[in-house]
């Protein structure tokens, strides 16, 4: 879900995060991102998001996840099967993680 600022206005809140893959992940984590991207769409407050790679360095994702107040991110970010993935994550997936 694209978001778009015409439909949404300027207040949104974005949350930027930023990830390199651990070589030979791609599937499992794939199925990761899958469920989650369809788990925050039940959320209120959730916009949309922007898939966004790095110019700079290909390997690098760099998704925007916009929501509409801290509130909404707040829910998320403390939305507990968000959480264990994102330790999944951590622990199996990333070689590197920022948010």
């Amino acid at each position: 879900m694209a978001f778009n600022i015409d439909q949404h206005g300027s207040d949104a809140i974005v949350v930027v995060v930023e990830f390199d893959l651990n070589p030979g992940c791609e599937e499992d984590f794939q199925t990761a991102v899958d469920s989650m991207h369809e788990r925050v769409k039940l959320y209120e407050g959730f916009l949309g998001e922007d898939p966004c790679r790095s110019l700079v360095d290909d390997s690098k994702s760099v998704p925007l996840f916009y929501f509409r107040d801290s509130d909404s991110m707040a829910a998320w970010r403390s939305d507990v099967e968000h959480v264990r993935v994102q330790e999944l994550g951590r622990e199996k997936y990333l070689r590197r993680t920022k948010s």
